[in-house]
């Protein structure tokens, strides 16, 4: 007898315990899954794991996984499972069988064995009698499916929490998908985020921009550009959509109306944050942007060694209250920690103030706190200048030789004539790409900058004009991309032409009186700096307003240290002039002579020879020349000779009392002290005095005598009387070709001076300089005494002049009625 329906049950219960150890092994599986999807979400969420840490982590899950799944299917299913054993899992569920489906089980396989000797008759009943017994056991008994189908509630509770998750957090879930199943760089949402500003670009208001993005990652992932402006109401962000194309990222914004801050946002990143700020000063316009070019990411800074950097963060989002910079150098193994300084309500900011090594830097605050990016700052040698080198060429018309090729100025300050041309030549420490000259703010809408021309990668040259006087810079790139960040600052010095320079040699008053038929003598000395190209005598009469032209011409050239000299000299027969009266207003076409009462007016006219900003002209102030009688002017002479013999005997008042005191002074033979010193040095400058008013009173004599022989109102005797004091007084008192003062009272003067250096150390020789003084001072005073007796002559023979005239006009009244009288009889 065979046991076929109880092995038929068996095979069938352990397709049941197959399923059952699936079904349970998958819920264990699911259960672990679904905890470690919320472990790595929670301590990710809370922790921001690095990339490092998830890698690590999600191998770890994974493993754990990959262990749950051997030991709760592969283990399990590997492990074979007999009759025996599924029937002693069947009695301990029905004891009444008694251990009797075991044993039958036994016995079954007990007579197919041919060296089995028991009894086989008992064996087939014990298995008869469980093969009857087996159609009432319940062999399912064993596996209880209710507590799996319970057990199932925890996973599916686990997996509904994760799906609501999932719905009321897509951005959430996906993030955490992203970060910890496709391992993306990216971070979780947070409250604050603290976006460094990264660089500044000047626009123009009411400007459109375009922006361009070129970035290693996908160009489809960006979304937008997000703008953000400060109104009264509070910070104002606005979205801005994006173009790709040809793997590039574009923005155009139609108009900038005020400082607008700006950055792009990503599924997988976010840039820094850009500045447009409105220029509100004049720049040249290549510092104006209309189209700006960024590479993201852009996790350097590239500046010149010694030079500062102010890192500044604008916190998007809930403001922090602290912001603090980490930063260390390639060579050192901790962080420093620095908090920023608050700038403005959202705006933090830190100043690395002298850059030499590389550094590297992020920065914390609030839950952004993930240490990412982290920024690099490279420090490089700037370009700078090495040498400059200067070559003038001046303007044709000044004939001035320009710099030697050889011989180049060394300085970068240029001070040259107006219109020169300069060439500046400079060499540089590093290649460059490119330079230019970059002129004073102020003047940048009148002189434009000036590029650089390369010669060779270190070495670059440019031509300018000296055109005003102004400051320029000398800006340069190299190439390692870096700016010279204290640009070489020079002046400009325009030297002008100067105008002609001229000095009125006679007469030497501005107010001459003169006789109709006089002769004016003129004479003019002209100097300029670089040549005289026209001259021009002008006169008028009276209150007219049109000026007449004479002919004066300039004589020859001459070349002293630093001007070109000329004398202009003539003399104006007044007679000649033809006059024009002028009426209400209008000249009238009638032409007359000079007559009393009239006054001419001359002035002298000079032109340079500039010919690049134009000649330079100037004008001598009016001449004024009075039109008197000859009684007129011969009672005027004689006031001023009058006047000359007064001014001439206080001088020579002064003289005596100078001379006595120092007559009084040589002849005591007391020690010289500190006060006669004194004396003495005051006796020097009197004397000083004395030679400059004796000079004055020559030149009035002279002036006199001009005007007598301009005039022809002098007889010889009268002139040679004149002349003679005037000789007299130049003796006293002259002027060399130089200027310096000659005469006998400048020789007291050199006299008294020597002895007031010599007398404390040389007394003896001091007295006799004074002695010497004293004899030259009496000599001054005969020649004084003498021109005033002169004087007096001329006075005494005016005065018996005047007295003839008056008895020749008193007979002229008495004798012509007498021969009237006589005629008529």
């Amino acid at each position: 007898m065979s046991l076929t329906l109880v092995r038929d049950k068996i095979s069938q219960l352990k397709k049941k315990i197959y399923a059952f150890i699936f079904l349970r092994g998958g819920l264990h599986i699911l259960l672990i899954l679904f905890s470690i999807a919320l472990l790595s979400f929670l301590a990710d969420f809370f922790l921001q794991f690095p990339l490092l840490v998830r890698q690590i982590l999600f191998l770890s899950y994974l493993g754990f996984l990959c262990y749950a799944v051997y030991q709760h299917l592969w283990v399990p299913f590997s492990t074979p499972i007999s009759d025996e054993d599924v029937a002693i899992a069947i009695e301990k569920e029905n004891p009444a069988l008694k251990d009797r489906l075991i044993s039958a089980l036994q016995f079954s396989r007990l007579l197919d064995d041919p060296e089995y000797h028991d009894s086989p008759v008992l064996t087939r009943q014990v298995i008869g009698e469980v093969e009857k017994i087996s159609q009432e056991i319940k062999f399912s008994k064993i596996i209880d499916f209710s507590k799996l189908l319970r057990a199932f509630v925890i996973p599916i509770l686990l997996f509904s929490s994760i799906q609501a998750g999932k719905s009321y957090s897509p951005k959430l879930y996906k993030v955490w998908m992203d970060r910890n199943l496709y391992m993306r760089d990216i971070s979780w949402p947070r409250s604050t985020n603290l976006f460094l500003i990264k660089q500044d670009f000047f626009v123009e208001k009411n400007q459109a921009i375009k922006i361009e993005f070129s970035s290693p990652f996908r160009s489809e992932d960006a979304q937008n550009l997000l703008l953000m402006s400060k109104t009264e109401a509070g910070i104002l962000w606005k979205k801005n959509k994006v173009q790709v194309q040809d793997s590039k990222i574009l923005v155009n914004l139609d108009s900038i109306k005020e400082n607008t801050y700006f950055y792009l946002k990503s599924e997988q990143f976010s840039s820094d944050i850009y500045l447009l700020r409105l220029a509100n000063f004049e720049k040249n316009e290549d510092s104006l942007k209309n189209k700006i070019e960024l590479t993201l990411p852009d996790p350097s800074f590239i500046k010149s060694r010694g030079e500062r950097l102010t890192i500044r963060v604008f916190a998007v989002g809930k403001t922090p209250s602290i912001v603090s910079l980490f930063y260390k150098t390639e060579e050192e193994e901790e962080w420093t920690e620095e908090p920023m300084g608050r700038q403005g309500e959202n705006t933090f900011k830190f100043t690395f103030q002298t850059l030499t090594k590389k550094i590297l830097f992020f920065i914390v605050g609030g839950d952004d706190n993930d240490k990412k990016p982290v920024y690099q700052i490279e420090v490089l040698n700037p370009p700078t200048i090495e040498n400059i080198a200067l070559w003038h060429s001046y303007p044709e018309y000044t004939q001035k030789p320009s710099t030697p090729k050889d011989e180049p100025l060394k300085d970068g300050n240029i001070k040259a004539l107006e219109g020169s041309k300069v060439k500046i030549k400079i060499s540089t420490n590093i290649s460059i790409t490119k330079g230019k000259i970059v002129f004073s703010e102020k003047h940048q809408t009148i002189l434009k900058d000036i590029p650089l021309k390369k010669i060779t990668p270190q070495v670059l040259e440019a031509d300018l004009e000296a055109k005003m006087d102004t400051r320029y810079t000398i800006t340069l790139e190299g190439e390692n991309g870096l700016s010279d960040p204290n640009p070489s600052n020079y002046y400009i010095r325009v030297q002008k032409d100067q105008a002609p320079y001229i000095k009125r040699i006679a007469p030497k008053s501005n107010y001459q009186n003169m006789l109709a038929t006089g002769a004016l003598p003129l004479e003019y000395l002209v100097s300029d700096d670089y040549g005289l190209s026209k001259s021009t005598l002008l006169y008028k009469v009276n209150r007219s307003e049109n000026w007449e032209k004479l002919s004066l011409p300039l004589g020859p050239q001459e070349k002293t240290e630093d001007a070109l000299r000329a004398l202009a000299k003539g003399k104006i027969v007044l007679s000649s002039l033809k006059i024009r009266d002028t009426i209400e207003g209008q000249e009238s076409a009638k032409e007359r002579s000079l007559q009393e009462g009239d006054t001419l007016y001359f002035k002298f006219r000079v032109e340079d020879n500039n010919n690049i900003s134009g000649p330079g002209i100037k004008e001598t102030d009016s001449l004024s020349i009075e039109i008197v009688s000859k009684t007129d002017l011969l009672r005027k002479l004689n006031e001023k000779l009058l006047m000359i013999k007064q001014d001439l005997s206080k001088i020579a008042e002064e003289q005596r009392d100078k001379k006595d005191y120092l007559d009084l002074f040589v002849a005591e033979q007391s020690k010289v002290e500190i006060g006669d010193l004194a004396q003495i040095l005051n006796l020097h400058f009197t004397q000083r005095s004395i030679t400059r008013d004796t000079y004055q009173v020559a030149e009035d004599v002279r002036e006199v005598l001009n005007i007598a022989e301009n005039n022809e109102v002098w007889d010889i005797y009268t002139k040679d009387r004149v002349e003679n004091v005037q000789n007299l007084l130049l003796s006293i008192s002259n002027k060399t070709s130089q200027g310096e003062d000659s005469g006998l009272s400048e020789g007291v003067e050199k006299k008294l001076i020597q002895a007031y250096q010599v007398l404390r150390q040389e007394e003896k020789k001091g007295r006799k300089l004074l002695q010497q003084s004293v004899e030259e001072q009496e000599k001054i005073l005969f020649q004084m005494q003498e021109a005033i007796r002169l004087l007096g002559q001329w006075e005494d023979f005016n005065e018996i002049v005047k007295d003839l005239e008056k008895i020749l006009d008193k007979s002229k009244t008495q004798l012509m009625p007498m021969l009237e009288k006589s005629i008529n009889k």
